[in-house]
């Protein structure tokens, strides 16, 4: 084909906008009248079963897959208990196939041809939302223990749970859920790996036909035995930590927790990232990547001790204290260069031009600014 025959961005744009629409269509068809909980959790079962391993298969990597069938399935809980085993599969296949679409409108959206043209926008574009996590988790979960929760009982008292107690009941979360998707995983995997592929030929020999349809009534059958029942209850977790208390849990949910109304106050599918604890409903919760769940964590507490008249100057003391001298997943500085430079202390409004922690997501301050984040 040459240049001149290929689509031009313009044209390309509009054929993936129709194609989306069809998807979006389809996706809205499969998901009526069927329990969108059942789908969304078995979804999320199936992406989680399958793993990374044929994850060139999918529209999305995981998290960001559990956040876009999230962003389409919230808005339908509570309108149907039809747990209808074909119908929760369908549902599957078409989330699936709106995700693909999804990916290549955002690729060639309908903007201006100059911005069109442009390669590494469109790179970046395609692959905008799809990282998560800052760190690794046990350098999130010391970066909470360390800033954090010297700050534990004001911070308590003012949103309803610590930052050490919420990381400890994820930390248990975690856990429960580990052991509860290991139950019919390899079953599940195996079935589901086979149907992907079978789905991807062109053409199907009649064996294949047969192979299809009995890989389907197996995997209909997990799927309608299951549910949504892989995913822990609160009361679950106390093996493994204190009881929960009913504010606590209601606290952690305010705070990083999807649920349907914290969806329908959501714009876009970019805000499901900061909500990454999924509540199927007020007894039942989820996340899919500790990064990301310790990282909203973080992040909300850290507003809280900037906005806060105070605690804003200790926490500014402590953050300043931790980056001078906590060096164990940071580059080191020795000790003769660190004597060369001026102590934070030293200047007067105590300001660094950039943070060396990613997810602090502004300047370092001792005297630290008021609240920068997004209204939740």
């Amino acid at each position: 084909m040459s240049e001149t025959d290929f689509p031009k961005p313009p044209e390309l744009a509009k054929k993936f906008a129709t194609e989306l629409s069809d998807a979006e269509a389809r996706a809205r068809a499969a998901i009526t009248g069927v329990d969108a909980r059942v789908v969304f959790a078995s979804y999320v079962l199936y992406r989680l079963s399958v793993g990374t391993a044929r994850a060139h298969e999918h529209g999305r990597p995981m998290p960001a897959a559990a956040e876009h069938a999230a962003w389409l399935l919230y808005p339908e809980f509570g309108k149907s208990t039809l747990r209808d085993a074909a119908r929760i599969q369908a549902a599957i296949d078409a989330i699936e196939a709106h995700a693909m679409a999804l990916n290549y409108s955002e690729m060639f959206p309908q903007v201006a041809e100059h911005e069109a043209k442009d390669q590494l926008v469109m790179h970046l574009r395609l692959h905008a939302g799809i990282v998560r996590g800052s760190a690794y988790l046990q350098q999130l979960a010391r970066r909470i223990e360390m800033l954090l929760v010297p700050f534990e009982a004001e911070l308590a008292a003012r949103v309803g749970i610590g930052p050490g107690r919420a990381l400890n009941i994820l930390k248990a979360l975690g856990t429960a859920i580990e052991r509860r998707i290991n139950k019919d995983r390899e079953e599940f995997a195996a079935g589901a790996s086979k149907r992907v592929t079978l789905l991807k030929k062109k053409k199907l020999t009649t064996k294949d036909e047969v192979e299809l349809r009995q890989l389907t009534e197996q995997l209909t059958k997990i799927i309608d035995a299951m549910g949504g029942d892989w995913v822990p209850p609160r009361n679950e977790l106390q093996p493994y930590l204190d009881p929960i208390t009913e504010k606590e849990w209601t606290s952690l949910r305010d705070i990083i927790g999807l649920t349907p109304e914290s969806r329908s106050n959501l714009s876009s599918i970019v805000g499901v990232q900061d909500r990454p604890l999924f509540f199927i409903d007020d007894e039942h919760a989820f996340y899919v990547h500790g990064g990301q769940t310790f990282d909203a964590i973080f992040n909300f507490f850290d507003d809280v001790l900037r906005a806060d008249p105070q605690l804003r100057d200790k926490y500014g003391d402590r953050l300043a204290d931790w980056m001078e001298k906590d060096h164990s997943h940071y580059p080191v500085l020795a000790p003769t260069t660190l004597a060369a430079l001026p102590s934070t202390r030293a200047i007067p409004d105590r300001t660094c031009s950039m943070s060396l922690i990613p997810s602090l997501h502004s300047q370092s301050r001792a005297r630290l600014p008021q609240s920068h984040s997004k209204s939740r």
